[in-house]
C-alpha cells in the first residue's frame, strides 16, 4: 500500500472513530503533535539523540507503529506512524471511556495511557485551540 493511501486510510479510521464528518479535525491533531514535538520539523532529532523526526518518536516506540527505517523515514512514513499511534490511542479511549485526546497524548508522550501528564495533555490541547 503506497504511503498516501496509507495515510488517507488510517485518517479514515480516525473519522469513523471519532464519529466526526470533517479530515480537518484529525489533521489538526497531527498537526499539533508536530507543532509541540517539534515546531513542524521533520528533520528534528531531541532527547539527547534518542527522539527523531516531526513526532519525536523513541526508537523502541517507532518499531512497535511502522515498519519503515527509523531515523530514515519520509515525512508521509511519519505520518502514517502517528496516524497508527492515534488510533490505538482512540481505541483505548473508547475502551475506557477517557477523552480522547487525552489519551493520544498520553500514549503519545508516556507509552502508555495514564492522563497522570497533564502538563503534555494541555500543550496538545493549547496547540488544537481547545480551552483548557
Amino acid at each position: 500500500m503506497n504511503h498516501c493511501k496509507a495515510m488517507f486510510v488510517g485518517l479514515a479510521t480516525l473519522l469513523v472513530m471519532l464519529g466526526t464528518s470533517a479530515m480537518a479535525d484529525d489533521i489538526k491533531l497531527l498537526k499539533a503533535f508536530r507543532v509541540v514535538e517539534s515546531s513542524n520539523n521533520y528533520q528534528a532529532i531531541g532527547d539527547n539523540g534518542k527522539s527523531w523526526g516531526a513526532y519525536q518518536f523513541h526508537a523502541a516506540r517507532w518499531h512497535e507503529v511502522s515498519k519503515a527505517s527509523y531515523r530514515h523515514a519520509t515525512n508521509a512514513e511519519q505520518d502514517e506512524a502517528m496516524v497508527k499511534e492515534i488510533s490505538i490511542g482512540l481505541r483505548i479511549a473508547h475502551q475506557r471511556g477517557i477523552d480522547p485526546v487525552s489519551a493520544v497524548a498520553s500514549l503519545h508522550h508516556a507509552g502508555h495511557v495514564t492522563l497522570d501528564d497533564v502538563v503534555y495533555i494541555a500543550k496538545i490541547k493549547k496547540a488544537l485551540g481547545e480551552k483548557i
